[in-house]
């Protein structure tokens, strides 16, 4: 039964993979697939992010405490 509703789900996503798979480049250019893209391929934004939520307060507030000290 397993198997079934695996393949079940498999074959229509194949097909549906092979019909949008001509249309690819063309949706490439778009600009909501140009940002997914830039997104994706940076990491998610990962570092980014660790640069302004941790690395830039930690050092700010050692430097401040260096002043202090």
């Amino acid at each position: 039964m397993s198997l079934a509703v695996a393949l079940l789900g498999i074959v229509p996503a194949w097909v549906l993979f092979r019909r949008s798979l001509g249309r690819a480049p063309q949706a490439a250019g778009t600009g909501v697939a140009a940002a997914l893209h830039r997104l994706w391929f940076a990491g998610w934004g990962f570092d980014w992010a660790y640069q302004r939520l941790f690395v830039r307060p930690f050092v700010e507030i050692a430097r401040i405490n260096r002043a202090i000290s």
